[in-house]
């Protein structure tokens, strides 16, 4: 999150991805592109409240899949199949507050034996065959 920003306090329903919980060594640190990231809409179904919307904010969620930047390849993006790896799942929500390089954020990606709650996986529904190809050693239920 980044520093010195106040929000309205909106809440919304936690998104539990994972069946069981994973070790340490199943979590990689990871940095998100913010211009990858759209941006929100002004009533936000997510229940951020309007907060950042005059400041072009955006807000990745936990349970999205990532992969790898085609052009900036020690940063990460959501996942949207076609020709992308899937690299992993993000493991908490990252908000952005805006699209410049200056905005990329880091956050934890679940990328090696987890056991997934599919349903609640963002990118996951039409791409399973691609998800459960690039991440072997995951289950997703």
């Amino acid at each position: 999150m980044p520093w010195n920003v106040v929000t309205d306090g909106g809440k919304r329903t936690e998104r539990e991805i994972l069946k069981f919980p994973v070790g340490l060594g199943a979590i990689r640190s990871v940095v998100i592109k913010a211009s990858s990231v759209a941006a929100r809409a002004t009533n936000d179904p997510e229940g951020f409240g309007n907060a950042y919307d005059s400041r072009n904010a955006r807000t990745l969620l936990r349970g999205q899949l990532l992969a790898k930047d085609t052009v900036d390849t020690t940063k990460y993006v959501p996942y949207t199949g076609g020709a992308q790896t899937c690299a992993g799942v993000l493991d908490n929500d990252v908000t952005f507050m805006d699209a410049t390089a200056a905005s990329d954020e880091a956050a934890n990606m679940i990328f090696f034996g987890a056991i997934f709650k599919a349903s609640k996986l963002i990118g996951y529904t039409g791409n399973e065959t691609a998800v459960k190809a690039a991440l072997t050693s995951c289950r997703f239920e």
